[in-house]
């Protein structure tokens, strides 16, 4: 990203079952980046993975704790350029492999966008065919084996999350069928345990383009929080947040948007429960929205760190950690080929967006990878981390997996 400044426009609405424009604080010009790594961070500590694991050929899309601390990791797994599958692994708190899942639908194969787990360790997935000319969410047993899948028309499916009393939610898109080859709408579904499609609910844009939903959040009452992208009336990209009941009835919606664009970059659950905190990407920085889960109004509104927001707690953002610095720091990488150290970890910032700590290792890490955390969880002091270390070609890619 270019260097951070003041946002030109900002608006953000709120309000129960519709929406209205109301102003919100501009960011401060003279505000306080945060802290990005110029050569190595004054912070930075082992990584430290109790154990770990690299799969060769595929990448870790999304990962959740099982009820015996162990974890449940999807993603993908390519066998040739032409030949993929939708893959799955649990592991033991120890590291085993318990099971490992692949599994190519209908000679379609895909990617797992999202993976939830309930409190009897059934598996929620949503993704979709490399095509994306549909959307599959399935369901799968503890042990691994495939419990339901609905194939549906449409784009591709992003997040899933279960409700407390054991129902599916999940998101993604749907194509318009007006113009299915460069528009989509932002959709919403809630799955019975058996598989039947209880809801479905449709946003379309304010204008042609490709709209979508992004990510998830169930919350106790049953009922859930989606953040997506909606095509504004001026083609920008608008962040809508919207809460659900469980039986689907809109309870509040809020919109950011900017003069040049947003993209909402990740949805996350407080700590406490009583908020959902949504990064947002603007044409220059990251902001950081905390909203009262009861009634969508903007609690906080903050710059919030470059790195892709993974999870929080009370006191503060875990984040993608990954960067590399050169070997000389006197090379002028736009005039000669310069040698890379790479860094694989994440990165914990406070709530004022500063530097806290960096975990990262360099061990193990080729000299052409790029690595990529897409999921991170934390419970009872355990962090488990999981992405991609991407090497030239999608058949040397490898799934990463390190649990703290």
């Amino acid at each position: 990203m270019v260097p951070r400044t003041a946002v030109l426009l900002l608006t953000v609405a709120a309000c129960s079952g519709s929406e209205r424009d109301s102003p919100a604080d501009a960011t401060p010009a003279d505000a306080a980046p945060p802290e990005q790594p110029s050569g190595l961070p004054d912070k930075l500590e082992e990584l430290g993975c109790a154990w770990e694991d690299r799969v060769d050929g595929g990448y870790a899309d999304d990962l959740a704790f099982a009820s015996d601390g162990g974890l449940v990791v999807g993603g993908g797994i390519h066998h040739s350029a032409q030949e993929a599958a939708s893959w799955l692994r649990r592991y033991s708190a120890t590291g085993e492999v318990v099971w490992t899942t692949e599994t190519s639908y209908d000679d379609h194969p895909g990617s797992i966008g999202g993976l939830a787990l309930d409190a009897g360790d059934r598996i929620g997935l949503a993704g979709s065919p490399y095509s994306a000319t549909r959307r599959w969410t399935a369901r799968y047993r503890a042990n691994g084996q495939l419990a339901w899948w609905q194939d549906l028309d449409g784009g591709g499916g992003e997040d899933v999350c279960f409700a407390p009393t054991g129902e599916l939610y999940a998101t993604g898109s749907v194509i318009d069928p007006d113009d299915p080859f460069s528009s989509s709408f932002i959709w919403i579904g809630k799955f019975a345990a058996s598989g039947d499609l209880l809801w479905e609910r449709v946003e379309e844009g304010l204008s042609p383009g490709r709209s979508a939903g992004w990510a998830l959040v169930c919350d106790q009452s049953g009922g859930v929080v989606v953040v997506g992208d909606r095509v504004g009336p001026d083609s920008y990209g608008q962040s809508l947040i919207r809460r659900y009941d469980p039986e689907g009835k809109e309870l509040w919606t809020t919109v950011v948007e900017a003069e040049s664009g947003t993209f909402p970059q990740a949805m996350v659950p407080s700590a406490a429960g009583d908020e959902v905190l949504v990064s947002v990407e603007m044409v220059d920085h990251v902001q950081l929205y905390r909203l009262d889960l009861a009634d969508g109004a903007v609690r906080s509104d903050t710059l919030a760190p470059d790195q892709y927001m993974l999870a929080a707690d009370e006191g503060g953002l875990l984040v993608d950690g990954n960067f590399s610095v050169k070997t000389d720091p006197d090379c002028d990488a736009t005039e000669e080929d310069c040698e890379f150290l790479r860094y694989r970890g994440y990165a914990y910032y406070d709530w004022d967006a500063q530097l806290v700590w960096w975990r990262a290792e360099t061990s193990g890490v080729p000299d052409d990878a790029v690595s990529q955390l897409n999921a991170l969880v934390t419970r009872d002091g355990v962090i488990a981390v999981a992405g991609i270390e991407a090497v030239a070609g999608i058949e040397q890619d490898a799934i990463w997996v390190c649990y703290r």
